[in-house]
């Protein structure tokens, strides 16, 4: 912690770019006690106001996974990115790090991960973003059919997809229905 409007914004920029590639590579060690406190300083460091507004730590965690990436490392970047979404949501801004693109790219890398734990969490970030953009999530998967639903994975994916456009169908259905019951009762008390 530090004074706020003490510390200027070149000198936390400074600081931070000094201490994430650290904290990022301590996040993949394989004791807990260093791995979860690498973890939750991270997090710590990125609800920080001065460095959310500049977009510090975002970008550096939501880069793409590779299949050379370790486990463990892949994991937490996945896992810190995750409670990301879940605190900060889903940014507009494209310096932010946290746009739909960049997620769903990042989500897609990690789906793709010989590790089932990282791909358990890229999968929940997919349908975190399907939420706000389902269209660029079916543009960056491979298509819907029988073929690609072979693959478990895929499957388990596709089937939360379709639950979300369902609960999206009906939520406009009530909403018509609403629309239209309120027309109604406008209608008579006018006549």
């Amino acid at each position: 912690e530090f004074i706020p409007g003490k510390v200027s914004n070149s000198e936390i920029a400074r600081c931070v770019d000094k201490l994430l590639p650290e904290l990022l590579s301590k996040s993949g060690d394989p004791s807990p006690r260093v791995h979860n406190l690498a973890q939750h300083t991270i997090l710590s460091i990125a609800a920080c106001n001065e460095v959310k507004e500049q977009n510090l730590v975002a970008p550096s965690i939501s880069r793409p996974v590779t299949n050379g990436t370790h486990p463990r490392l892949a994991l937490s970047r996945m896992q810190m990115l995750e409670q990301l979404v879940l605190s900060q949501g889903i940014n507009q801004e494209k310096q932010s790090g946290m746009t739909c693109r960049i997620l769903s790219e990042c989500g897609c890398s990690g789906i793709n991960h010989p590790h089932e734990g990282v791909r358990k969490v890229a999968e929940r970030i997919l349908i975190a973003v399907y939420r706000v953009n389902p269209r660029l999530i079916r543009k960056q998967l491979p298509p819907d059919d029988e073929i690609t639903r072979r693959n478990l994975l895929y499957r388990q994916l596709f089937t939360e997809f379709d639950k979300i456009d369902m609960q999206r169908k009906r939520e406009i259905l009530n909403e018509r229905k609403l629309d239209k019951m309120d027309f109604s009762v406008y209608d008579h008390t006018s006549s």
